[in-house]
């Protein structure tokens, strides 16, 4: 694994724990199980499928 993995991976737990922290708040649009089960997987089936962690 190279760099840009980890820093894929870093900005992908970043983005989940924001949106986990920020839940329910009225300022923004932050909707964690919006993104633990479709953005998180999307993203990261999306990278696999391109041959990024390969």
């Amino acid at each position: 694994m190279g760099i840009p993995q980890i820093i894929m991976i870093c900005l992908i737990a970043f983005n989940t724990t924001a949106a986990l922290l920020k839940h329910g708040e009225p300022k923004g649009n932050y909707n964690a199980p919006l993104t633990l089960f479709i953005d998180l997987p999307l993203m990261i089936g999306l990278l696999y499928y391109g041959g990024f962690f390969s």
